[in-house]
């Protein structure tokens, strides 16, 4: 009962999974489009979008992520690379008419330039079989070829059947080649079926980004952009989170809830690395004889180890999400 174990649950989220839910139900009636989810490091953005996956699944859909890395920045497409390899494994995961029935409508799609696919995820060459070699062209013609492989394939794997959920993390650390990707995707016309979830730290994010060019090309292309702006959750909910963790009890919960509110501001990540931080200095700790979470008030609120709060709710690492 001493170890502390942080609920993992998500809190203050049902007006947010709705807003997710209701763009599922937009694509799945046909009417394509581009969401974006702008937020706090550590607010829980990818924690909230991948809530999806039980429900989507539950429809028959598919649900693959991506995510783009800071120090791989210099690797084109490298978050839709991670999620189309990941579409090419549920692929295959079917039973043998549904495979053989995808393998012959993607290979009829793609024609003779199957090698993109390849080129960019290995794994479609055990799939599709060996491809005939591309023809050597400009980049930029490259460029384009390679868009409309990646339209021809989706546009054979979005159907009503089974829209597709394409979430794509931290467009902070996009490549130039990814934001132009998603300009030439079109969503919405050619992917009725698709929804492109673009999740990004908008304090990174300012007008002059390569994506958020993107994002007013595709606006004044009348391309649908929906944004869910995922904000810090509410004193409330961060005292349902400290009340979940601290069973069976915790003593004058409300008055811990408000040190922990004050020192993190609802932001999740911070909270749970607050609340680890609180037990690891036995500033919290389970009273036996009570049979109840017990907290040190004057240490918390500023004296003793306090003064080393700081890093606890504002590590040096940016948190995920």
């Amino acid at each position: 009962m001493d170890q502390l174990t942080i609920s993992n649950r998500l809190y203050g989220r049902d007006r947010d999974m709705a807003t997710l839910l209701a763009s599922f139900e937009r694509i799945s009636s046909g009417h394509g489009e581009i969401l974006l989810v702008p937020g706090l490091s550590g607010v829980g953005k990818t924690a909230l979008v991948q809530e999806l996956q039980v429900p989507i699944r539950e429809r028959n859909g598919f649900f693959i992520r991506g995510k783009f890395d800071q120090y791989q920045q210099n690797i084109p497409y490298f978050a839709f690379r991670q999620a189309l390899a990941e579409l090419c494994r549920e692929l295959q995961s079917g039973d043998e008419q549904q495979r053989s029935r995808f393998k012959a409508d993607i290979i009829e799609a793609v024609g003779s330039l199957g090698q993109v696919l390849v080129d960019l995820v290995p794994e479609f060459e055990a799939f599709l079989g060996a491809q005939p070699p591309l023809e050597d062209i400009s980049p930029q013609e490259a460029r384009h070829r390679f868009a409309g492989v990646c339209r021809n394939f989706l546009k054979v794997v979005c159907w009503p059947e089974h829209p597709l959920v394409l979430f794509l993390d931290d467009w902070q650390w996009a490549d130039a080649a990814s934001c132009d990707l998603l300009r030439q995707l079109e969503v919405g016309t050619t992917l009725r079926y698709l929804v492109v979830i673009v999740s990004y730290r908008d304090s990174e994010v300012r007008s002059g980004h390569p994506l958020m060019i993107a994002i007013d090309d595709l606006r004044s292309h009348a391309v649908p952009v929906e944004v869910l702006h995922v904000e810090n959750i509410t004193a409330h909910d961060v005292q349902e989170m400290v009340a979940d963790t601290l069973q069976p009890a915790a003593a004058d919960v409300e008055e811990l809830t408000a040190l922990i509110y004050g020192k993190t501001l609802g932001n999740p990540f911070f909270v749970r690395s607050f609340l680890s931080f609180l037990h690891e200095f036995d500033l919290i700790w389970f009273d036996k004889a009570r049979n109840c979470w017990r907290w040190r008030t004057g240490l918390i609120d500023g004296g003793g180890p306090a003064r080393r709060l700081g890093r606890a709710v504002r590590p040096e690492t940016p948190p995920p999400g």
